[in-house]
């Protein structure tokens, strides 16, 4: 989250990036033997990242890393396919 911060200089970034990780902790809902222990940890993610934000708003952060360009044609061309390949392998041996 801090690093969502540093790259974008907004603080919104930080409860942005929050919201993403708490949608993606609550696709476990879509897990066959998975009915509890979901909810609790996707709330926990975003009030950790309300109070980020918070912390945000007060410090500045600053990259420690150079900062690169956005991403190429070639990279964004394979996060599609990356995706797929790890959604195929997550449900071929879980």
């Amino acid at each position: 989250m801090l690093s969502a911060s540093a790259r974008s200089g907004k603080s919104s970034a930080v409860m942005l990036t929050a919201v993403v990780a708490s949608v993606i902790k609550l696709a476990d809902f879509l897990l066959p033997g998975v009915e509890g222990g979901v909810l609790h940890p996707a709330m926990y993610i975003l009030l950790e990242g309300a109070m980020v934000a918070v912390i945000c708003q007060f410090f500045s952060f600053s990259s420690r890393r150079e900062v690169r360009p956005a991403l190429s044609l070639w990279e964004s061309r394979l996060a599609v396919p990356a995706f797929a390949v790890a959604i195929a392998l997550t449900l071929i041996v879980g």
